[in-house]
């Protein structure tokens, strides 16, 4: 489930968020459109840092398991703290050099009448987000009655009978 909802992440964010629109002449023009990983650059290594907890935890048990699940929701969670407010207050001071492009005026000096509009998919991303946190929480609260990883020469030892031993594979593994 993990995971299914970090790639629903990758593919809300890389959609349009903000739409920034003129109105020069009176007639509303739209100068462009940017996705969350162009206006804020952090989100790219924080969905890397999710990614890499969950890798790990796939293949680690016990501390390093829980150890794994903690840093991906310090970081999903750290992520949500600093979107939404960014989201909330259209915040696209990332996008400082690419409106100076589009106007052709320093943004520094002001754009009075700059429209941004915040897009459907900036509310998707915070909204799958806020789940990513929540999967991660249930994730630490159930992990601990995970079945425990049984190593490679445990397995042998329980699973060996009698009729294993008289074969010349059992022998030999016995002898080992």
């Amino acid at each position: 489930m993990w995971a299914i909802i970090l790639l629903a992440n990758y593919i809300a964010v890389a959609q349009p968020w903000f739409s920034l629109e003129m109105a020069p002449d009176g007639t509303a023009v739209q100068l462009g459109r940017y996705d969350g990983f162009t206006t804020y650059s952090f989100l790219s290594p924080l969905f890397l840092v999710v990614l890499a907890a969950l890798f790990a935890s796939a293949f680690l048990g016990g501390l390093g398991r829980k150890v794994a699940g903690i840093l991906a929701l310090v970081a999903a969670g750290l992520g949500a703290v600093l979107l939404a407010p960014r989201i909330i207050g259209a915040d696209i001071s990332g996008l400082a050099t690419q409106i100076e492009q589009l106007t052709g005026i320093a943004a520094t000096h002001g754009i009075d009448d700059l429209t941004i509009v915040v897009l459907p998919w900036a509310w998707i991303s915070l909204a799958s987000l806020a789940l990513l946190v929540a999967i991660e929480v249930t994730f630490l609260l159930t992990e601990r009655r995970w079945p425990k990883k049984v190593a490679k020469s445990d397995r042998y030892q329980t699973g060996q009978t009698a009729k294993d031993e008289n074969d010349t594979i059992g022998l030999w593994d016995s002898q080992r």
